[in-house]
């Protein structure tokens, strides 16, 4: 059975609504350990919960908050999967803070520069598309581009259950100075991926994410700004053409 640390502190509505989903989860068989307030959550059916009345969520620099803070409900919920007594990790506070606990206490795997935030968007009538790197990174090399094409493909297949998905390259405009060269040339590294991904090349045009042929894509995002590639704002470009 898989287990669950999840992390009650932050949730917009509270812990005790963290508390009534983990409830439902384990009533569908699986294990979930609770993190948070235990005064505000009680006695759950079915669910392990630890105290950890104290909430980093709205911490102005999460790395100093999680160095500093180890008795948050984020920090000992990432530690509990470090330890191996969870297998998962679920946090409704920020995302900032989640992201710094993981890399503290879980480690980034041996030969990865930096984690990427994946966002599954959905596709009404098709696959989904996987969207990252939504807001870990600001500036990227072309390595780390590969790196999370790779990590994005890896997702898509064991955690969406998509075969072969494909890896395209995701700009912010048509315009020569902000696709089209500037695009291609940040693309090129993707030519030595592996054969599990089919590397394509979006280049913002709206619609594009739903590939002709209907296969899953996953998208490694970045803006062109000053005909510079600037790896940035990929949020800003998948909401500006879904």
């Amino acid at each position: 059975m898989v287990t669950v640390a999840v992390d009650a502190g932050g949730a917009d509505l509270g812990p005790a609504e963290v508390a009534a989903g983990a409830a439902r989860a384990a009533a569908a068989g699986t294990g979930v350990i609770l993190f948070g307030p235990a005064r505000e959550i009680g006695e759950v059916p079915g669910v392990e919960v630890v105290d950890a009345p104290i909430s980093i969520a709205k911490a102005a620099d999460p790395a100093y908050a999680v160095r500093s803070t180890p008795e948050a409900s984020i920090v000992q919920a990432a530690k509990a999967v470090a330890d191996g007594r969870a297998q998962a990790l679920v946090s409704g506070g920020s995302t900032g803070s989640a992201l710094a606990a993981g890399l503290f206490n879980l480690r980034r795997d041996r030969g990865i520069y930096r984690p990427a935030l994946a966002l599954p968007v959905p596709v009404p009538g098709g696959t989904p598309v996987l969207l990252l790197d939504v807001g870990a990174n600001v500036t990227c090399r072309p390595e780390h581009l590969v790196q999370f094409a790779h990590m994005g493909s890896a997702f898509a297949q064991v955690v969406l259950r998509l075969a072969n998905p494909r890896v395209a390259l995701l700009s912010n405009g048509t315009e020569a100075v902000r696709g089209a060269a500037a695009v291609a040339a940040r693309a090129f590294p993707f030519t030595r991926i592996a054969q599990v991904t089919l590397p394509a090349l979006i280049d913002g045009v709206a619609g594009v994410v739903t590939a002709a042929d209907r296969r899953p894509i996953t998208l490694v995002g970045f803006t062109i700004t000053g005909a510079k590639p600037h790896p940035a704002a990929a949020p800003r470009a998948s909401r500006r053409h879904l």
